[in-house]
């Protein structure tokens, strides 16, 4: 317990930085992706005596998963790698990466034996299905699903 009363237990401690704070609980997010904010005040309450804003907590966790992780748009570079990785491998398979822009929009990929399975073994009938990506980015992750001849869903 700190008794140097500079600031520690109020609100938004000032020497408690996004950087100190992300470099307290790299390990943590690393073992656990999904550590939750309420966890990390917790955790730091309990170790330091320092009581975080709901902010100080949602940007340290930041500042930790870009130092895991890089940046998300780093990311969205990958999938041009990945499409040729995919036509280079499986011939006549289907890949649309779509950059208007310079900007990622989206992406359709189509595997040649899921085609050929669709087309040879299932019933002509397709469902769609779609859930929504809550992130900074968002968007809707769609996916097509068959009925087999044994009424098994085909993705």
């Amino acid at each position: 317990m700190h008794t140097c009363g500079n600031g520690i237990g109020r609100d938004g401690h000032p020497k408690a930085s996004k950087i100190w704070v992300a470099d307290i609980v790299l390990q943590k997010v690393r073992n656990r992706p999904l550590y939750r904010l309420i966890d990390m005040k917790k955790d730091i309450q309990k170790d330091f005596a320092i009581h975080l804003l709901y902010r100080q907590a949602w940007l340290s966790k930041e500042v930790a998963r870009v130092a895991l992780h890089s940046e998300d748009y780093a990311s969205f570079d990958l999938l041009q790698w990945y499409g040729e990785a995919v036509v280079e491998t499986n011939s006549e398979s289907f890949f649309i990466l779509e950059y208007p822009n310079g900007y990622f929009e989206r992406v359709f990929i189509c595997f040649y034996a899921c085609l050929v399975g669709f087309e040879s073994g299932c019933r002509p009938l397709l469902f769609m299905d779609g859930t929504h990506i809550f992130n900074r980015y968002g968007g809707v992750m769609l996916s097509a699903m068959a009925l087999d001849a044994e009424n098994g869903v085909f993705y």
